[in-house]
């Protein structure tokens, strides 16, 4: 069904996906890995690359610019995002590299978090690119070669990305039940 439309549709079919994964990163709990196996099937692993990085950044710079214009609705849809107000106190270089390091690990609740704080967009964007990068890189790249060994290998892959995810996301949540956001000694800020 993927295929036939990327195949009728060389331009269609890209900014297609580019719009549906931009779209995933506005969705923080999503797995974006979801859209990047069909991706490095259909358009191969250099095309996909490149697909994939600027859907991640068209996404990273909406929900960017959703947290800096539209604190109070994020705040309503999201209540857990009402406790990133301790952002704003760190430093441009501390801002720039918690981007750094959250997109080498691929969480993107945090360009919510960011557009809240005071970081200004060139740093959060430049950011976004050194951390997206690796990542996403190493997915296509081995995930293109695994394809070009054979099925058993590309299918050996994907289930080694599944568990990555799944181990991912259950660390994250740990994390999230161990580490609070804020010092509830000091009280809750609004934001």
């Amino acid at each position: 069904m993927i295929e036939p439309f990327i195949v009728a549709h060389p331009i269609l079919g890209p900014v297609s996906f580019i719009i549906f994964r931009a779209l995933i990163v506005l969705v923080p709990f999503f797995p974006g890995v979801l859209a990047d196996i069909p991706a490095l099937k259909y358009f191969g692993w250099i095309a996909g690359f490149f697909y994939t990085e600027i859907g991640i950044l068209l996404g990273a710079s909406i929900a960017f610019a959703l947290a800096r214009y539209g604190k109070k609705i994020l705040v309503r849809l999201f209540p857990f995002l009402s406790h990133a107000h301790h952002t704003s106190r760190w430093t441009e270089r501390d801002r720039f590299f918690a981007i750094v390091i959250t997109r080498l690990s691929t969480l993107p609740l945090f360009d919510y978090i960011a557009g809240f704080s005071r970081m200004s967009y060139t740093t959060f964007l430049s950011a976004s690119v050194i951390g997206s990068i690796p990542p996403t890189f190493l997915f296509y790249y081995f995930g293109g070669k695994a394809f070009d060994f054979g099925l058993w290998y590309g299918v050996a892959f994907i289930t080694c990305i599944i568990i990555l995810a799944v181990t991912g996301t259950i660390k994250h949540i740990a994390a999230r039940k161990t580490i609070p956001l804020y010092n509830s000694s000091k009280g809750r800020n609004d934001i």
